[in-house]
Order: structure tokens, then sequence, then C-alpha cells
């Protein structure tokens, strides 16, 4: 797989996720950041996979207090970018 049928496949979930339409987003930006849900959503993997990836250090994510935490889109790009060149690491499951 190649970064550009990645960008292809989270430009896809973005539209699924109605980001792109002019009701839910007047300027047609993908949102600033991500859910864990939505990052599972988008790479096909559990919840788990991404607080692992979290808890590995591979991911970084911004707290949000109380509110919880979310994640770059810019981290989850430079990410999928990083997993494409070396592949997952040798401890992955």
């Amino acid at each position: 797989m190649t970064l550009d049928v990645t960008q292809g496949v989270y430009a896809a979930f973005m539209h699924t996720l109605h980001y792109d339409s002019p009701v839910a987003n007047t300027n047609h930006d993908p949102p600033a950041y991500l859910t864990t849900d939505e990052i599972a959503d988008l790479l096909r993997v559990s919840r788990g996979t991404v607080r692992r990836w979290v808890h590995d250090g591979d991911l970084p994510r911004v707290n949000l207090g109380v509110a919880g935490f979310r994640f770059r889109r810019a981290d989850v790009d430079a990410f999928i970018a990083k997993r494409m060149e070396t592949g997952p690491s040798p401890d992955a499951p």
C-alpha cells in the first residue's frame, strides 16, 4: 500500500463522517483532532490497538483534562506515513 492509497482511505473515511459536507463543516477541512474510535475505524483496527500505540509511544495524544484526549490529525498522518515506510514494529501481535 502506498501513501497515496492511505491518503485516499483517509479521505474516504472523512467523507463517511460528513466532514466534507457543507452542512457539517463550512470550511470543508477534515477535523484537526480525532477520537480513538475514529482512528480505529480509519485504520480498521481495534480501540485496544490504538491504545497500545499510545502506550508504546508510537502515537502521541493531546490531553484535554476531564474531557479525555484526542489525536492531532497531523500526528495521525505522520504515524501512518512512518508505518508505511517501516511497517509494524517487530513485537506487534
